[in-house]
């Protein structure tokens, strides 16, 4: 392997390495309640799309339906989100945020604002043919760590 390539493994590594332990610390969004990040980042996904069922949230946060169906219950006990049916399709799942759980929403929102300012800034500093270029990459190798570890049955 080249060094360029070490490189790169060097530095593909030490962000999974830094998101791995962020992932597990808990923080304090709003003044009063905590969640982790993943949690999070589930009521980010379901604020954002209201109409996901179960499956369609899995397949954007790339975990199984199983995953989701065990953190679902937990925001739900939490009173961060709350769970229902369409009206006539009592077998699909979808899920809401709860006054609660937009607390949590609008605190992550604003704490990856504050946070991410400097590097948000970075990349729009860069052309639009270089940002594409970054999000088809990194694109490409979250489909690859997809496929890689987690292959669809």
């Amino acid at each position: 392997m080249g060094k360029e390539i070490e490189l790169l493994d060097e530095l593909l590594n030490r962000i999974s390495n830094s998101i791995n332990a962020l992932e597990k610390q808990t923080r304090c969004y709003d003044g009063e309640i905590t969640s982790t990040p993943p949690e999070a980042h589930l009521i980010e996904v379901i604020h954002n799309h209201p109409d996901a069922n179960t499956s369609e949230i899995a397949a954007i946060l790339g975990l199984t339906k199983g995953s989701i169906s065990i953190r679902t219950a937990k925001l739900c006990k939490k009173g961060l989100i709350e769970k229902y049916n369409q009206e006539g399709n009592k077998k699909e799942i979808y899920y809401r945020v709860t006054p609660l759980g937009q607390r949590v929403y609008d605190g992550h929102e604003k704490y990856h604002t504050e946070q991410n300012r400097k590097i948000y800034n970075r990349f729009l500093s860069f052309s639009e043919k270089q940002r594409k270029f970054i999000c088809d990459f990194l694109k490409e190798y979250a489909d690859y760590l997809e496929d890689s570890y987690f292959p669809k049955k």
